[in-house]
């Protein structure tokens, strides 16, 4: 077999086994060396946002639905301004994990069963997070436990489909911040921190439209959703995300954020070793996200650049050290 035939046949098998890997835009000239291309888990901001709106409407298509311009910035501006959650956006106490719009694993028996399902794909998650219902007999502070997605692509269809509110807004199509802050309100996907029902309409609407990009961003230039892009290294601690013991004692004795039992570690010793974070599936470490990512730039240059380019640049061994390598996390 030729080096050509050996390469390509590399090529197809990668391609062929690890699709969610590909890394967008690859071109030649990237450092072999470095830990992944951060241009895909750590983008710019204006990156992300066209990213996740490529994302959102192949999500809509996938359901035989279209998202218009003013729809997809009133929902990119709910994840920017009314809730800070989104791929790509770094210094928030989402980041690195994939979620979008903060939005929670569902609760009870449901929750139980999308797990179920989850497990069987590598790269999904829940995180702990502190949140707070308004004043009432279900009211104050409580954990929330909310997804964490391998990819953008992955990230847009959990939210696009998975919640009553954003399948409303997908239906009735609003045009306003404040249609769709009512949609939303009135579908639970927030309820603010007040019983005051217009009040608390009125400042998500507010916080929904200081976020909205604007239509030149979201048709910018974007990642590819579908590259695998969950980053641990950007996880917050516990008490970033303010988890103290006391919120994890109510949610284990039935009280508060007991919904979530089914992900609730055995003990707070247990929660503060973990991070207040619990994989579906194989554990996603910083050594496998790395591997992958300098695994797939290469396979995308061996596709987009002639053999000879490739292998005077690396070697035929230096290939496949990366393509094949022998331990840990990294197969």
């Amino acid at each position: 077999m030729s080096q050509a035939q050996l390469i390509e046949q590399w090529s197809q098998h990668w391609r062929g086994q690890n699709p969610r890997y590909r890394v967008a835009h690859a071109s030649f000239g990237v450092d072999f060396g470095a830990e992944g291309d951060d241009r895909i888990k750590r983008p710019t901001r204006k990156v992300a946002i066209a990213t996740m709106a490529k994302a959102l409407r192949a999500s809509a298509a996938k359901q035989g639905k279209s998202i218009n311009d003013t729809l997809l910035r009133l929902m990119l501006g709910q994840k920017l301004g009314a809730e800070g959650a989104m791929p790509g956006l770094m210094g928030t106490t989402f980041a690195g994990t994939n979620n979008s719009g903060a939005a929670q694993v569902p609760g009870g028996r449901g929750g139980e069963s999308w797990a179920n399902l989850k497990r069987l794909l590598h790269g999904w998650g829940a995180f702990a997070h502190k949140d707070t219902n308004p004043p009432g007999p279900a009211g104050g502070p409580y954990i929330g436990w909310y997804f964490i997605a391998p990819t953008v692509q992955d990230s847009a269809d959990q939210w696009l489909t998975g919640y009553a509110g954003t399948r409303a807004v997908l239906a009735h199509n609003p045009q306003t911040p404040e249609d769709y802050a009512r949609i939303m309100r009135d579908s639970g996907y927030y309820t603010g921190f007040t019983n005051d029902r217009e009040k608390e309409i009125s400042n998500y609407a507010s916080a929904v439209r200081r976020g909205m990009p604007s239509i030149e961003d979201i048709n910018g230039p974007s990642n590819d959703p579908n590259a695998f892009s969950v980053d641990p290294s950007q996880f917050r601690s516990i008490r970033d995300r303010k988890i103290t013991e006391d919120l994890f004692n109510a949610a284990k004795h039935g009280k508060q954020g007991s919904a979530w039992a089914f992900l609730l570690p055995d003990s707070w010793a247990d929660m503060v070793k973990s991070n207040g974070v619990v994989w579906l599936g194989k554990p996603v470490t910083e050594a496998f996200h790395a591997q992958a990512q300098v695994t797939t730039t290469i396979v995308d240059t061996l596709m987009a650049h002639p053999v000879e380019t490739v292998m005077g640049a690396l070697g035929l061994a230096g290939l496949a050290a990366v393509l094949w390598p022998k331990h840990g996390e990294s197969k």
